[in-house]
């Protein structure tokens, strides 16, 4: 016993802890010795008290001794029995407060816990909660207790939830997933571990399980689930192909545009070596390059490469810009390689070199602009058309280049047209650097940007200058054919003219022998009515074979068609039946009256040989006006007139067939025979009705013949046209003439006439001569008349010789020749004109009066 204790405190303590029975057990043993005693004593009357205490006999002593081991091992064992309880109470009591004390830690760790912990019966309801429930689900736990756990479940969760508690029979650890529904009805994702209670007799008598808060990890596994499929579209959907390697060069990765590259499924590739695609002649580069890599992180193949080459499936090789990247997971590395197919590219750039380089090296001008038409590039043929370098006109306007032979109408229509994103195409007059003209044909193109906007013009501009020349060359050759084909009937028609003039010459002398004046009169007056006819066909030649420029004016074009049948028909065979059908309406056209005179001509030659070989051959040639009708302008945009003249030649010929209507306009190409034409009269004809702005059709059905419609804009302010001229003779005052002609006959026939006119006439034979007749009567001449072309010295040198000594007298020049090639000089002459022989007498009279008195011209 602990010291300090009072004997009350020990006694207790001994009594408590079994100590006294024991001594309660000897001293009742001890008892007997005395009661025995004093039973002998006192109930049997034996000795006395003390001697039957002292002196027993053997067997009372023994009974006596036995009593009291008896009540002494009775006093043992129930001290025993005694601490033996006291130990188990004590015991009991030690673990009630270790079981109290585990129960307070289990609390404190389940209340302290980040899951929540709960407890429910066989029926599902709630009989537990631990305060995480709270803050997981927003439920104090007194809010749940008595519930059924499917309230808290989503809909979606019921049946699987409910199903896997119903089918738990034995204590064993469930896990699973599943969605709460939070106090605000958010939903919660947790995690579930739970197992089933089984009472005593085994039977399911409730749940006890923990539920974890999932949400965030299950927000991040979406996340890093979206993330992977991001990653795993942004390669699947890159348009670079993507293939990953192992570290031994087998495919690991091999996307969609891979697929599309080098032919071969993803299937195909998955585990094979990436050698399959390098060309055999670079397998061992890349080999190199692997194992260094191997050996050395640090070095090998990471990097940027341009312009490889990948072998794709069917064996073709294709150009890659390829970029390597290398990863390290854990112990394995991975290389990853993306590579862009730019064979497209590479070609792109070759075409853009060799446009680069043919810009630069083409014949015609190429002009850029910018969209306000600032020059930014010029190429080399610019500087040798214009006579500009490039440094002087970047940064211009094309108007460095503008000439006075456009009017500003002409350049704003143009800058219309191509702002409105529509191409300008034309000819056109530009000025060189150094002042002089130039023809052009010019292409203006917009550019426009990814927007769609305008950003830029180019602009193809050609020199006309030789193709003009060419074009000269190719329209007069044209003419000297028609001109051949001519010759025969005009050689025929000349031929019956004088024919005629002899024969009314004869006649006219023998009435004169006969002295009948009246019928000589008649027969002169025939054979100046055939002079003027041959003369009004030679002038007509001359102005057909001309080399003029063509030269823009109004025509009648009734009378101009019917005087040029005049010539053309001379070329028409007297069995071929010509029919006129011209309309009685005027139409007055802008255009060059050689060109619309050749014109005529080919469509007739072309009608001539059509009908060769008919039986009744006819050709039909027409003029009236028309009105273009809707389809007639759907056929033809481009005619803006009101009304149109119609010029058709018809012929009942061979005809063409339909699949060469479409190439008879084209140079050099015809149907007829070798030696029958040159292929160049339809080309002419379809050139000149396209300069008069006009419209050429082809009708025609073989067998049955052919009809060509021309088609030419009507002037509307151009229905009437002055009166013819009367011819007459104006007379002279005595002025004095010089004559100049190398041809004597000539000389004298006008040098009579000019006398019979009225006026005096002093003659020289040649331009040397009539100068110094000019400088012996510079006083008295008020007129030069000289022929052209003479010995010694011609007209014109005659001319400018008088015109140098400043004089002012008027000058006539006559002649014979086409004299087209120096027309401007003559014109630069003051003062001075030109008239074709020969020259009726009434038209020499005016021209004469004329010279003489500008001021009183003849009415």
């Amino acid at each position: 016993m602990t010291k300090g204790l009072s004997t009350g405190t020990c006694a207790s303590v001994c009594f408590q802890e079994g100590r006294i029975y024991p001594l309660l057990g000897v001293g009742l043993g001890i008892a007997v010795w005395f009661i025995d005693a004093f039973i002998d004593r006192f109930i049997f009357s034996g000795d006395s008290y003390m001697g039957s205490l002292l002196s027993a006999e053997p067997v009372e002593l023994y009974m006596r001794t036995s009593a009291t081991i008896l009540f002494s091992l009775f006093g043992f064992l129930v001290q025993y029995m005694v601490r033996r309880q006291h130990q188990l109470e004590y015991a009991v009591h030690v673990g009630s407060a270790e079981l109290e004390r585990s129960e307070q830690k289990f609390r404190m760790l389940v209340e302290a816990s980040s899951d929540w912990i709960w407890e429910m019966d066989a029926g599902g309801h709630f009989i537990y909660c631990s305060p995480r429930v709270q803050e997981m689900l927003g439920y104090v736990p007194e809010e749940l207790i008595g519930r059924n756990h499917l309230e808290l479940l989503s809909s979606d969760q019921v049946n699987l939830v409910d199903g896997d508690f119903s089918c738990m029979a034995h204590p064993v650890s469930h896990r699973q997933e599943g969605v709460l529904l939070h106090k605000s009805g958010k939903r919660v994702s947790v995690e579930r571990s739970y197992v089933a209670v089984l009472d005593q007799g085994g039977e399911r008598c409730g749940y006890r399980g923990v539920d974890r808060d999932i949400t965030q990890r299950k927000e991040r596994e979406r996340a890093l689930r979206k993330s992977d499929a991001r990653l795993v579209s942004i390669i699947e959907q890159n348009e670079d192909a993507i293939i990953s390697v192992d570290a031994h060069g087998c495919i690991i990765v091999f996307n969609h545009a891979a697929e599309k590259m080098f032919g071969y499924s993803r299937a195909e590739m998955i585990g094979e070596p990436v050698e399959m695609l390098i060309p055999v002649r670079f397998r061992e580069a890349h080999r190199r390059g692997m194992a260094l890599f191997l050996r050395n992180p640090g070095e090998g193949v990471s990097g940027r490469f341009s312009r490889i080459y990948g072998l794709c499936k069917g064996g073709h090789e294709t150009q890659l810009d390829l970029t390597i990247s290398r990863q390290r997971l854990d112990d394995e590395v991975i290389i990853t390689a993306v590579m862009r197919d730019v064979s497209m590219q590479v070609r792109a750039e070759e075409v853009y070199r060799m446009l680069s380089k043919s810009v630069e090296a083409a014949g015609e001008v190429v002009l850029i602009t910018d969209s306000h038409g600032m020059i930014e590039y010029v190429n080399p043929a610019f500087t040798r058309v214009t006579g500009y370098e490039a440094a002087e006109v970047i940064g211009e306007k094309p108007s460095i280049l503008k000439s006075d032979a456009q009017d500003p109408k002409f350049y704003r229509d143009m800058w219309q047209t191509i702002t409105r994103g529509d191409v300008w195409r034309g000819t056109m007059v530009d000025r060189r650097k150094d002042g002089s003209y130039y023809p052009a044909l010019m292409t203006v193109s917009p550019i426009h940007n990814d927007q769609g906007e305008i950003s830029h013009f180019v602009s193809l501009q050609q020199d006309m200058t030789e193709y003009r020349r060419l074009e000269e060359q190719f329209l007069q050759a044209q003419k000297m054919e028609a001109i051949g084909t001519l010759v025969g009937g005009i050689a025929h028609d000349f031929n019956n003219m004088l024919a005629a003039i002899q024969g009314n010459l004869y006649l006219a002398r023998i009435r004169l022998h006969k002295g009948d004046n009246s019928n000589a009169d008649e027969r002169i007056a025939s054979v100046e009515r055939l002079a003027t006819s041959a003369a009004e066909m030679v002038r007509q030649l001359l102005t057909f074979a001309r080399k003029d420029q063509v030269s823009m004016k109004p025509i009648p074009l009734n009378a101009f068609i019917k005087e040029g049948l005049k010539l053309v028909q001379s070329a028409i065979p007297e069995n071929i039946t010509l029919l006129r059908e011209f309309s009685a309406e005027q139409m007055l056209v802008n255009g060059d009256a050689t060109q619309l005179q050749q014109v005529l001509m080919n469509l007739l030659n072309n009608a001539r040989d059509a009908v060769e070989h008919c039986d009744q051959p006819v050709i039909a040639i027409g003029l009236s006006r028309v009105v273009p009708d809707p389809d007639f302008l759907h056929r033809h945009p481009e005619i803006t007139a009101a009304e149109l003249a119609h010029l058709s030649v018809r012929d009942n010929g061979v005809g063409i067939p339909p699949e060469l209507i479409d190439k008879v306009v084209e140079p050099f190409f015809t149907t007829k025979h070798i030696g029958k034409g040159t292929g160049l009269g339809l080309a002419m004809v379809y050139g000149a009705v396209q300069t008069h702005l006009g419209v050429l059709e082809i009708d025609s059905v073989p067998g049955q013949g052919t009809t060509m419609h021309v088609y030419l804009p009507v002037l509307q302010d151009g229905a009437s046209h002055g009166k013819d001229e009367v011819a007459e003779v104006l007379a002279g005052n005595g002025e004095l003439i010089l004559l100049v002609d190398d041809e004597v006959e000539m000389r004298d026939t006008i040098g009579e006439v000019l006398w019979d006119f009225g006026y005096r006439v002093i003659e020289a034979a040649n331009g040397m001569e009539a100068l110094q007749c000019y400088n012996t009567h510079i006083a008295e001449i008020a007129l030069v008349i000289s022929d052209v072309v003479m010995p010694v010295m011609g007209g014109v040198d005659l001319m400018q010789s008088i015109r140098k000594q400043d004089t002012d007298v008027p000058l006539i020049l006559l002649t014979g020749y086409d004299f087209a090639d120096r027309r401007g000089e003559i014109a630069a002459i003051d003062g001075c004109r030109l008239i074709a022989k020969p020259v009726a007498i009434a038209e020499l009279s005016q021209a004469v009066h004329r010279m003489l008195y500008p001021c009183h011209p003849v009415d």
